[in-house]
């Protein structure tokens, strides 16, 4: 399970978040306060297979940028 920190340009917010909720590999995902616009809580098969979501997630119109946590227990 991983964690993605997404930011996005601002106008394209709304429209992103219903975008990303096609992708089946994001179980959750928030809207945040502060320099990060989304949580996303991820899960994947192993690096190889996160890179390839990021990849995804930073292919869409209005992302900048995402910064990726890996969750280390719980």
């Amino acid at each position: 399970m991983a964690f993605i920190s997404v930011h996005v340009q601002q106008q394209r917010l709304s429209q992103l978040a219903k975008e990303l909720a096609d992708i089946p590999e994001i179980l959750e995902g928030y809207g945040l306060t502060g320099s990060a616009d989304l949580l996303l809580r991820v899960v994947a098969l192993d690096a190889e297979d996160l890179f390839r979501i990021d990849g995804k997630i930073l292919a869409f119109g209005g992302v900048e940028r995402t910064d990726t946590a890996l969750a280390m227990g719980s």
